[in-house]
């Protein structure tokens, strides 16, 4: 019987140890990562590229709603509107064309126009949990649609926009 108890001290003796060590260390904050620039997780600080990621607080914080207003707000971004709100918009990375931006929802291409590009005006932010921005030629990585920058939207189902 004594064998069985002082088992169990053993046995549970590393874990009490490690389980205090833990609740006296103070929490670890971590560089964020990027994916969009090389497809695998890599600190934004580590990236050749020029890469810009917004957040959901940035949304709330500059009250943002749709991509195209988030958009503006990056570098390197031409964001223009045909008319009032609910008119297409077009996004110019660098100089490029629009159809030259490729639109990535939760690591799958999003369908071009027919006349190429993408409609940014009708699509909200509802749901969206990061927005990775890489403002450089990457047609390598992911195609001739990449020449101007990529736009990766991640959302919190991973489902898409549409969820």
């Amino acid at each position: 019987m004594w064998r069985r108890v002082l088992a169990a001290s053993l046995v549970g003796a590393p874990l009490a140890g490690f389980a205090q060590e833990n609740k006296t260390n103070a929490p670890v904050m971590l560089a964020p990562v990027v994916v969009t620039a090389t497809r695998t997780e890599e600190p934004v600080g580590n990236t050749a590229a020029s890469v810009t990621v917004l957040t959901q607080a940035d949304f709330a914080r500059q009250n943002l709603t749709t991509l195209a207003d988030a958009l503006e707000t990056v570098p390197g971004l031409a964001v223009l509107r045909n008319g009032t709100p609910g008119q297409v918009t077009s996004v110019f990375s660098r100089g490029a064309k629009n159809s030259h931006t490729q639109l990535i929802v939760d690591g799958r291409r999003v369908p071009a126009m027919l006349a190429g590009g993408y409609d940014w005006s009708t699509l909200d932010l509802t749901g969206v949990e990061r927005i990775e921005v890489l403002r450089s030629a990457n047609s390598a990585l992911y195609g001739g649609d990449a020449i101007g920058g990529v736009v990766n939207v991640r959302t919190f189902s991973g489902r898409g926009l549409a969820q």
